[in-house]
């Protein structure tokens, strides 16, 4: 008996119920826990034997009370499943945990491991690169946000402001009419901090307009995928810029025939430069094969009109973009 382990001892004492109407029987394939080791399916017998010392055990990451020092409710439930929505790669993914974690490799955290190491920042090089400092206080950093800020507030939702632990932890208190906006914006953020870790190891600078032909390739990548959160999120895309493009390039249109582009063409082009940034980025969008990824459906009809959509979208474009280069060149005969 002396071999059997104390923690077995406790479990066959626990599984016998003493009664002095009950007959105790010493079978050890009788008692729960002996028909647990001796009767369970080999491949099943460990899981089940650490089940009995874990039921009640509950885990909880030592970050989350090092983060609630700093940021008041957390729903920690929707930034963990937060990744979980969208269809994208286990590298982008990782950079979230990461910094969630608090061991992402910046090089203030690889000093522990190497201490000769330059711990100067790789896009500005100050002296200390922090997680905190290269994802947020970096000044180039600090310009990428500026600018990914602009876009969303002019085409995604309007009064969208950005602060260092939505990029942490992503938006999660969202109100229900902001919903499909905010799915966009968590998708763009998880892709914009890739984009800087990336960034930072290939040094060189995080740059918005890297950043946007990033973003364009992941959309048509995913385009051809069956995968429901692909067709959702395409879905969502094209209803969030595609319509705004459109209703765009409507209003210039119409400000074209009546002459007023002449007049407004440069505080117009100050002010919405985002806009129409935007407007390109939907265009180029436009020419996802097939067309099946913005509807749920394959139907022909869905092709025909996002093909008429996009004619549209290339010859107001066109119009445009010649009248442009004419009151640049008065010479110009294209």
């Amino acid at each position: 008996m002396d071999a059997i382990p104390k923690g077995a001892v406790m479990l066959l004492r626990d599984s016998v119920r003493s009664s002095s109407t009950l007959s105790i029987s010493l079978d050890p394939f009788e008692i729960p826990v002996g028909k647990l080791c001796f009767l369970s399916p080999p491949s099943s017998r460990n899981y089940k034997i650490r089940s009995l010392f874990q039921k009640e055990l509950v885990t909880t990451p030592y970050v989350v009370c090092y983060w609630k020092n700093v940021v008041d409710h957390i729903d920690w439930k929707k930034v963990w499943t937060l990744c979980s929505k969208y269809i994208i790669t286990n590298k982008v993914r990782e950079i979230s945990f990461k910094l969630l974690h608090r061991f992402y490799p910046a090089k203030v955290f690889l000093k522990r491991f190497k201490s000769d190491i330059d711990t100067s920042c790789s896009f500005c090089g100050d002296p200390n690169e922090t997680d905190k400092h290269i994802f947020w206080d970096c000044p180039h950093t600090q310009l990428f946000w500026i600018e990914f800020s602009n876009v969303i507030n002019r085409s995604v939702l309007q009064g969208f402001s950005l602060l260092f632990k939505d990029v942490l932890f992503g938006f999660f208190n969202i109100q229900k009419d902001k919903i499909n906006e905010y799915f966009i914006i968590n998708l763009l953020l998880l892709l914009a901090k890739f984009h800087i870790h990336r960034s930072k190891f290939a040094c060189q600078n995080p740059l918005y307009i890297v950043f946007e032909k990033e973003v364009q390739q992941y959309v048509q990548t995913i385009s051809s995928s069956k995968n429901l959160k692909a067709i959702k999120t395409i879905n969502l895309i094209f209803l969030i810029y595609f319509v705004k493009a459109f209703v765009l390039y409507y209003l210039l249109t119409v400000a074209y025939i009546y002459k007023w582009w002449f007049a407004c063409n440069v505080t117009f082009l100050q002010h919405n430069v985002d806009i129409i940034r935007v407007c390109i980025f939907g265009t180029a969008l436009i020419k996802l094969p097939g067309g099946r990824a913005y509807c749920a459906d394959s139907s022909s009809s869905s092709s025909s009109c996002l093909l008429a959509v996009r004619i549209l979208f290339q010859s107001i474009t066109a119009i445009y973009c010649r009248q442009w280069i004419r009151d640049l060149n008065p010479h110009y005969s294209g």
